[in-house]
């Protein structure tokens, strides 16, 4: 892991700040960086993509529509893409009421082996260590794409987290987020999605506090119509960033989501 962190460093990934920060928090992000061996990946080129979505506990009554609409709105479609092998997903969930604040479900895999969802996965209680789940996230997400850069495999970077609530459990601070963010998107190999269930001006306020950018956020009102909706939207914006025929240089300037979305 310290060779790879140096070598994000050496790339401009990530600044000798950010580096340090990772280094603190390193058996952590050794858990959200795993994945597939890269001998196991049949491309010259993979999109990987972190989902994090909030287990907090005012999501407990859309438990159901979260793993359902995850499965349906957003796998499905994912999995009858035509280059469903070359994009691999990891998923976690972000609550105090976890083991860990941050719990991965399952590291970088390859569409067609990725699991569903399920009911021991996802029981939502606790509060939002929202600052925790970005941080694993965007950290695990430079360092096994730099172990694929590394051996050759050229990379689109997306995490998606998706929140109804602020931060107010995490042990990482803030501006080691927002910095890592701010590192990340001037590397231009990066995507950055908040989406927000709740008001539209409260959503933007929690992502500028992240770092992400206007142009790749969401925001939706908080019910099981548009939870299918919103899955359904990050599925197909994933698919047409993955096969976009566009320079991994420009990624973290392009919109992510379509107007039309």
């Amino acid at each position: 892991m310290n060779n790879t962190l140096n070598n994000e460093a050496s790339a401009g990934i990530i600044s000798p700040a950010s580096q340090s920060a990772i280094e603190t928090e390193l058996d952590d992000i050794a858990l959200v960086s795993e994945g597939v061996e890269i001998d196991e990946i049949d491309s010259e080129e993979a999109t990987l993509v972190h989902v994090a979505i909030d287990a907090s506990s005012s999501m407990h009554e859309h438990r159901k529509a979260v793993i359902n609409a995850y499965k349906q709105q957003f796998l499905d479609p994912l999995r009858a893409a035509k280059n469903a092998d070359s994009i691999l997903v990891a998923t976690s969930v972000f609550s105090s009421g976890c083991d860990q604040n941050v719990r991965l479900i399952h590291g970088y895999t390859p569409i067609p082996k990725c699991p569903d969802l399920t009911d021991n996965d996802y029981s939502p209680s606790g509060m939002t260590p929202l600052y925790d789940a970005v941080f694993q996230g965007i950290s695990g997400l430079v360092a096994y794409g730099q172990d694929l850069r590394d051996n050759g495999t050229r990379t689109k970077s997306i995490i998606i987290v998706l929140s109804d609530g602020w931060e107010n459990d995490s042990s990482v601070t803030q501006a080691k987020v927002r910095r890592l963010s701010e590192d990340v998107l001037k590397a231009q190999e990066f995507i950055l999605s908040y989406i927000f269930f709740g008001d539209e001006s409260e959503g933007n306020i929690a992502a500028e506090t992240i770092g992400f950018p206007i142009h790749h956020r969401l925001t939706s009102s908080l019910s099981e119509a548009n939870i299918r909706r919103i899955f359904g939207t990050v599925s197909a914006s994933v698919i047409s960033t993955s096969q976009a025929q566009v320079s991994t240089g420009s990624l973290s300037s392009n919109a992510f989501f379509q107007p039309n979305q």
